[in-house]
């Protein structure tokens, strides 16, 4: 078991979609891996002070276990929460994502059980795609395992994942990276994993990539700057690519170079909504350019997307900045019917209302806002400003 010293992440992660399947063949068998997971009845005595056992509470000590790579502490809580609570898909998704490089058939029950929720549905169906689609124990679905439980944000997880992935094949540049960067996010260093990887690949755009958010992630952004465009002219058809230079740019001050590489994104994928999110987020956030190109632009992505209220809710922001709180009002009522999940939808509505003197609703989008997100993340400080303005108890 190990104890983790966290650090704080400068930027959120990017698109790694992109990522998921560009795999290897050819790859080894690992060595033999015996079950690590155990019984430890005694230690669930310890989780609860009542015959009944709190499923919250189950769940943050199971995510404790998870952070510490305590794997048959984290299995042996998840097990006790889903017998208490065989309804909980969150617990049934987080013990099929445990389960799933070790014992991938019980793995399987659990993630069609978390699949049946809508709010887990698609989590469990990566999963699940992997389990489907590679031999169960070889490198490759150590490596795609890995890579999914990136782009799930499960970075514990990766680790264990991508550490089995080199026991099978330590020449698997990829996994390397990718090991590096689960590291990274879990506030160790790294650099070592993605320097070995960078040395085996120097050209590949996934490993440059990582490179690159690594540098981001410690705050030296010209460096990010430059390994991300590396990463992007060795793969000039990958609008994630551009759109990671933008943000980078974006991040250092640079807003005419993130709206020229904003723009390549949505170029290279004009019928992918979510690039056209990113910029459309970047004219609402900085309102660079909004009385010229920024403005058109806002105006027809909300037109070639009507039913997306993040960019509805771009458009919404920029109108409010010119200007017209009624306007943008109006705009955002319809945002948050289409994206009801969505922070900075209930964010915007929320100082809209607070503007146009309506305490009670405002109150009532900022305490949403605190109900998706942390109080210590961007928006929850934002919201939480908010309820102090307007006398509201901060949840």
């Amino acid at each position: 078991m190990r104890v983790r010293h966290k650090r704080h992440a400068l930027l959120g992660m990017g698109a790694i979609v992109w990522l998921i399947g560009m795999l290897f063949i050819g790859l080894t068998w690992p060595t033999d891996f015996s079950s690590a997971f155990s019984a430890q009845a005694d230690r669930l005595s310890t989780l609860t002070v009542s015959p009944t056992p709190d499923p919250s509470i189950l769940l943050q000590e199971a995510r404790r276990a998870i952070e510490a790579h305590d794997w048959p502490a984290a299995e042996q809580t998840l097990v006790t929460l889903v017998t208490a609570d065989p309804a909980n898909a969150q617990a049934s998704l987080l013990l099929g994502l445990l389960l799933a490089p070790v014992a991938p058939e019980r793995a399987q029950q659990w993630l069609k059980r978390a699949e049946a929720d809508p709010s887990q549905a698609e989590s469990a169906r990566q999963v699940l795609e992997v389990l489907a689609n590679h031999t169960p124990l070889r490198a490759d679905f150590y490596t795609a395992l890995g890579l999914t439980m990136c782009g799930l944000d499960e970075w514990a997880l990766a680790e264990r994942a991508l550490r089995l992935a080199l026991e099978a094949n330590a020449a698997n540049p990829i996994a390397l990276a990718y090991l590096g960067y689960a590291l990274d996010r879990q506030g160790e260093d790294g650099w070592p994993w993605l320097e070995q990887a960078r040395a085996m690949a120097p050209t590949s755009p996934q490993v440059l990539y990582l490179v690159g958010m690594h540098w981001r992630l410690i705050g030296d952004l010209e460096a990010a700057r430059r390994a991300l465009t590396q990463a992007y002219w060795a793969a000039p058809d990958n609008p994630a690519l551009a759109a990671e230079v933008g943000q980078t740019l974006q991040a250092a001050g640079d807003l005419a170079g993130a709206e020229r590489w904003l723009r390549i994104a949505v170029g290279l994928a004009p019928d992918e909504a979510r690039w056209a999110e990113l910029l459309a987020t970047f004219y609402a956030e900085t309102g660079y350019n909004l009385e010229g190109a920024g403005m058109v632009f806002l105006q027809r992505a909300s037109t070639d997307f009507p039913q997306n209220g993040v960019l509805k809710a771009s458009l919404a922001w920029a109108i409010y900045r010119q200007g017209d709180a009624e306007a943008a009002l109006e705009q955002l009522q319809a945002a948050v019917e289409l994206a009801p999940r969505d922070v900075r939808v209930h964010y915007y509505l929320g100082a809209v209302q607070e503007h146009l003197g309506d305490g009670e609703a405002a109150r009532l989008a900022y305490s949403t806002v605190l109900t998706l997100v942390p109080r210590e993340s961007y928006y929850g400080e934002l919201a939480a400003r908010g309820l102090v303005r307007l006398s509201a108890t901060v949840p």
